[in-house]
């Protein structure tokens, strides 16, 4: 089988996704271990996962071509800045999802965060501009005493 491509037929990396998962869909495209166990995802599975990570992203205000990240930080003002806080419940692990957003219903959030990082969290809706500009989209604050 074919695998390679003219320059003017791939101009992104989208469009070699595409054409992987529709040409090598049943083939690796990566491996990674988890748990001490080597896990395969096919081209076809990586496709699948990047759409519905996309989705995600654009179900919570993310415009085509903005990157992920602190977007304030380049200047650019999104619909809604986003923070993802660990924090330590007893002897578990705790996520909240912090958001500015002008919005009172975090229902609107809930659902779109279990499908992008399929963890369970709370969503912390918070005032426009209230999230610092720090940089940090991951804020770890669990103690381990």
């Amino acid at each position: 089988m074919a695998t390679t491509a003219t320059t003017g037929e791939l101009k992104s990396i989208p469009a070699l996704l595409v054409r992987n998962a529709r040409t090598l869909g049943a083939l690796p495209a990566y491996r990674e271990k988890e748990f001490g166990i080597r896990q395969s995802w096919t081209w076809a599975q990586t496709a699948a996962e990047v759409r519905a990570m996309a989705l995600g992203f654009l179900s919570l205000g993310m415009a085509p071509g903005r990157s992920c990240g602190d977007h304030r930080a380049h200047g650019v003002s999104g619909p809604h800045a986003r923070r993802l806080v660990a924090t330590r419940a007893g002897e578990m692990d705790a996520m909240t999802v912090q958001v500015e957003t002008a919005s009172g219903d975090a229902a609107l959030y809930e659902r779109s965060v279990m499908d992008i990082l399929k963890l369970r969290g709370r969503i912390e809706l918070v005032p426009r501009g209230s999230l610092s500009n720090d940089g940090k989209v991951i804020e770890d604050r669990r103690k381990y005493d």
